[in-house]
């Protein structure tokens, strides 16, 4: 029996645990690695998807509003949070090409789409060391 914002409830009441902000974040940058590789999705799209996936991990992680602020607006945030400046400008750095290519038009080819996801993952790795 499924309950929003109850998470899953089967037999014997047991819930299931809710995925961890790193392993979420994998799991998503798997997907859209293997769409942006098979061509499911135009890069543009990827890097859209790119930086949904950035921002939700950034709001699960950091409780951090991510999601409805504008990338400037968030490195902010990022600092009063406390966050070295090399983590957000780092992050900065992954968002502004999304960014261009949603408002701006100018969207990577499939390669450098990949190239961004990787580095997205370092992002990752760095932030939350396995």
């Amino acid at each position: 029996l499924a309950v929003p914002g109850a998470g899953f409830v089967g037999r014997g009441g047991a819930r299931r645990r809710p995925t961890p902000p790193l392993e979420w974040a994998t799991g998503e940058l798997d997907r859209l690695e293997r769409d942006v590789a098979l061509e499911r999705v135009v890069p543009a799209v990827g890097t859209d998807r790119l930086a949904s996936i950035l921002r939700e991990f950034t709001e699960r992680r950091f409780s951090i509003p991510a999601t409805r602020l504008t990338t400037s607006e968030l490195r902010t945030a990022c600092d009063v949070a406390g966050w070295p400046a090399s983590r957000g400008e780092a992050l900065r750095d992954l968002l502004d090409p999304c960014d261009r290519a949603k408002f701006a038009g100018d969207a990577p080819d499939a390669n450098a789409a990949l190239t961004l996801i990787f580095a997205a993952r370092a992002w990752l790795a760095g932030i939350e060391p396995p």
